[in-house]
């Protein structure tokens, strides 16, 4: 589980400075000079907003696992997704095969 001083230690080592720390719901937000912002909460989630997260999402995720001492839940997310279309073709083909990309399973609305 990744504390806030090692994350602080992390980013500093990407050239990344903090700007502002301050407590939320749950957790604490880091600022960042970069316009990134890093939510660290107690459960060991981590998570990235902002631009320039690119590279920090690899360097995060290996290490947002849950600690042994905080349960863990795992839950099912649904993967269907109902599209209603107008006329335009093209947009939705594309958008059947990003959510499939993605993992989704698209359920498209044919007009007759």
């Amino acid at each position: 589980m990744t504390t806030v001083d090692e994350a602080k230690e992390r980013l500093h080592a990407h050239g990344i400075l903090v700007v502002e720390e301050k407590d939320i719901q749950h957790g604490v937000q880091l600022r960042c000079d970069g316009g990134q912002t890093l939510n660290i909460y107690g459960t060991g989630r981590i998570s990235l907003q902002g631009k320039g997260i690119d590279g920090l999402r690899e360097e995060f995720n290996a290490t947002s696992v849950t600690g042994s001492d905080v349960p863990t839940t795992t839950a099912t997310v649904p993967t269907d997704v109902f599209i209603v279309y107008g006329h335009n073709e093209v947009a939705k083909h594309d958008v059947e095969r990003m959510l499939r990309k993605w993992g989704f399973n698209p359920i498209i609305l044919i007009k007759s």
